[in-house]
């Protein structure tokens, strides 16, 4: 589009920025008010949309206030306010979270969240944080060098990443097999197999091991993983140590596992009790 057609389409997206972006000259509801002015509306319009953003981010009581007597998140919810002036379509949230301490990117990412659930307001979110993905997002689309290498709902994307970047985006908050076992894995035949099992909706929600035990009898062992929920869907990594001498039973429990929807894979054997 040229600049022209631009323009009317920009009006339709709002934009938080990760370091505010305040005019320090202005007030708080100036600043909120300013995509307003830049339309060109009267004033009277302005301050009245300005206040009623600052009453729905909880900032009535600093409209008067300079961005420097605010503190870091106060100045994100009022830049919030301003990308909302002008009543978007889409707002574009870049980084928003990253400049803040964990317990204000918690009541920030509850404010778009309400937002996104009162305004019916699209909000698209950039960041590399994956625990702020989990919270609030639906959908997420991982990008690498610039291309879309993975793209679908949250759950599903967290339950069975496809590509390298993704499953090392999500190294920190997905279970990874304990470095204590992961030291002692040799490529040759050990005592055990360590095996990883993903699982997510129904295959983690039902007794996945107890019936694993009954079709395929033998011993295995749970040495590590768990259940999590990622937008109400169970989504879940296991480690499983099976006796590395029982090639025949192994692909009888991989078979079993796959046939429930999970996803298998040999990390390596051990030598000595894991």
């Amino acid at each position: 589009l040229g600049e022209r057609a631009l323009q009317p389409l920009r009006r339709r997206i709002g934009m938080i920025f990760q370091h505010f972006n305040l005019l320090s000259a202005k007030t708080v509801e100036d600043n909120v008010a300013l995509p307003l002015k830049i339309e060109g509306r009267p004033r009277a319009e302005r301050l009245a949309r300005a206040t009623e953003l600052l009453e729905l981010v909880g900032l009535s009581e600093k409209a008067k206030a300079y961005p420097a007597a605010l503190s870091g998140g106060q100045k994100q919810r009022v830049g919030l306010a301003r990308a909302l002036a002008a009543r978007p379509a889409l707002l574009l949230s870049d980084e928003a979270t990253s400049a803040l301490d964990p317990e204000t990117t918690r009541s920030i990412l509850a404010l778009l969240k309400d937002i996104n659930r009162r305004l019916g307001l699209t909000i698209l979110l950039i960041t590399h944080e994956m625990e702020v993905i989990r919270s609030i997002a639906d959908r997420v689309a991982v990008i690498d060098a610039g291309r879309i290498v993975e793209e679908g709902p949250v759950w599903s994307v967290f339950a069975g990443p496809r590509s390298e970047i993704t499953r090392s985006l999500l190294g920190g908050i997905r279970p990874q097999l304990p470095d204590e076992i992961a030291s002692r894995m040799a490529a040759g035949i050990g005592v055990e197999t360590i095996l990883r099992i993903d699982v997510a909706g129904e295959a983690a929600r039902g007794p996945l091991l107890s019936d694993l035990a009954t079709a395929v009898p033998g011993p295995f062992r749970l040495v590590h993983g768990g259940i999590d929920h990622v937008q109400q869907q169970p989504v879940g990594t296991l480690f499983l140590a099976v006796p590395g001498n029982d090639a025949d039973r192994l692909p009888k429990l991989i078979a079993f596992l796959e046939a429930r929807q999970a996803r298998v894979e040999v990390l390596g054997h051990v030598a000595g009790s894991v």
